[in-house]
């Protein structure tokens, strides 16, 4: 059995079975669990996820409520561990996306070190399959506040380290359209803006390039009040000495990633734009 929360939180027996989730409160309770990783989820935790700023008095018993109906739904196939003041999901015999995600970008993290291209493009691919919109899309609004920009960001770091890879090789072309998307949704991420311009101007672009540098420079200095960062920058200059041609594959230095710093994990958070470019 698998459990997915890259998308909407589901459980499947195989391929073609999935095990319905009656709400999104059971959902919700579901996905705690998972996120743990077989650690305990107080009771407060999940009242705060259920109903933020206004739970019930009857919380408790609405939450047991919720344990119990997940206990009904899976039988024998999982096992919800009461403990003091919250509830556990010990591993047992079933798989969850995020774990597989996070595998996946380990290996790719490791070829990438080592300048094993072709692999890593291989390997942060397969990770990113995995992702079927945004992450816990059937959970309560509190949920998704809370946890979905954590998972948010090690999508993106994933496809930095996948574009990085994947312009090595001389794939820009391919990569265009997708960093187009991402740099949509996350204008001020710099290393992704850096990537697009190069991709662009490799792709017989540079004037869009160009073009996307000036977008960041405005929106940088209408919503934070800063000028480019250093990479930015950098990528601007090269960009005008010619030093991001098409018949270049190696990147340049300033342009590579430091894929330990871009490792996702448990304990990975929101990480400075800044770290990746001093």
């Amino acid at each position: 059995m698998e459990f997915t929360l890259l998308g909407p939180v589901e459980s499947r027996l195989d391929h073609a079975t999935t095990i319905a989730l009656p709400g999104t409160k059971m959902s919700t309770v579901l996905a705690a669990l998972l996120l743990a990783e077989g650690g305990v989820v107080p009771d407060e935790k999940i009242a705060d996820l259920l109903w933020r700023w206004w739970p019930p008095d009857t919380r408790t018993a609405q939450i047991y409520t919720h344990i119990s109906r997940l206990r009904k739904v899976f039988g024998k196939r999982i096992e919800i561990v009461r403990h003091p003041h919250g509830y556990a999901l010990p591993q047992g015999d079933w798989t969850v996306d995020l774990l597989r995600f996070r595998q996946l970008n380990d290996r790719g993290l490791a070829a990438l070190e080592n300048e094993r291209h072709a692999e890593a493009v291989s390997q942060f691919r397969a990770a990113l399959s995995l992702w079927r919109g945004e992450a816990l899309s059937n959970t309560t609004t509190f949920m998704r506040e809370l946890e979905a920009p954590r998972l948010a960001e090690y999508r993106v770091a994933t496809t930095e380290n996948y574009a990085e890879a994947a312009l090595a090789l001389g794939d820009h072309r391919q990569l265009v359209p997708e960093l187009l998307d991402l740099v949509a949704r996350f204008p001020m991420y710099e290393r992704l803006r850096a990537q697009l311009m190069t991709a662009l101007h490799r792709s017989g672009r540079p004037g869009d390039a160009v073009q996307v540098y000036q977008e960041g420079q405005r929106i940088l200095a209408e919503e934070l009040g800063v000028d480019p960062g250093l990479l930015l920058g950098r990528t601007y200059r090269a960009l005008l000495n010619g030093e991001l041609d098409s018949d270049v594959v190696v990147l340049p230095d300033f342009l590579r990633a430091r894929p330990k710093r871009r490792a996702v994990g448990r304990e990975a958070g929101r990480a400075a734009e800044s770290a990746d470019v001093r």
